[in-house]
């Protein structure tokens, strides 16, 4: 499937599953996370501008439900995400073969870890910030599992063209 028609299809679900929750006009209540996302309001908006004028579907389909009422939520730990850069930074740059193994394995070995902790972390603070009659919709990578880690008060919903995409 090509990139446009993943998204659109992507847009459709979601609008289609946020309507069947009552939230079809305003999506006042709805806040929304995004996988790597180290800031909210207005520097987070900035970000997410940049990125969908720069022709990023994800961002554009954010922006959409902020210009209807939803909020955008700073996500992530910006420690662990430098974590994960440096890491990787090293496994790519290395001078010798033999350094951009042993440095990729060490990467991929962490970079597990790294995932399981901002996964936690963003669990937390969806929970931290949904209220009893809010909605969370969360944008991230299938390495994630941030749906086995919140509250078991809050539903988890995935769109079925995001398990399509992962499988």
């Amino acid at each position: 499937m090509r990139l446009a028609a993943y998204w659109e299809k992507v847009r459709v679900e979601l609008l289609d599953t946020l309507a069947a929750m009552g939230r079809d006009v305003s999506l006042e209540g709805v806040h929304v996370f995004q996988e790597g996302l180290c800031a909210g309001a207005i520097r987070g908006m900035k970000i997410a501008s940049d990125l969908a004028i720069q022709g990023n579907r994800n961002y554009q389909l954010i922006l959409e439900l902020v210009r209807r009422g939803a909020r955008l939520e700073k996500t992530e730990d910006p420690s662990l995400l430098w974590e994960e850069y440096h890491l990787l930074r090293a496994a790519l740059s290395a001078p010798r073969l033999d350094a951009r193994v042993r440095a990729r394995k060490f990467y991929e070995d962490k970079a597990k870890e790294l995932i399981a902790a901002r996964d936690e972390r963003i669990a937390r603070r969806i929970d931290q910030l949904l209220g009893p009659d809010d909605i969370g919709v969360l944008f991230a990578e299938p390495t994630h599992h941030v749906e086995d880690l919140v509250p078991r008060d809050i539903e988890v919903t995935i769109l079925p063209s995001s398990r399509a995409a992962a499988g």
